[in-house]
């Protein structure tokens, strides 16, 4: 996927409060806050496993 696509993604999901941004050094990290959106995302990828804290 091209940067400038995932960046897009990431500011918008920033801005809708599901991701936090800081800036170390010439990198931005991306953390998921959203417990809601968290879960989503254990589920799609291990559908059987059980839920746990993240």
């Amino acid at each position: 996927m091209p940067t400038n696509t995932v960046t897009q993604a990431l500011r918008t999901l920033h801005h809708a409060g599901v991701v936090t941004v800081r800036r170390e050094g010439r990198f931005r990290r991306w953390t998921l806050v959203q417990e809601e959106a968290h879960q989503l995302l254990h589920h799609i990828s291990d559908p059987q496993s059980p839920p746990h804290d993240p």
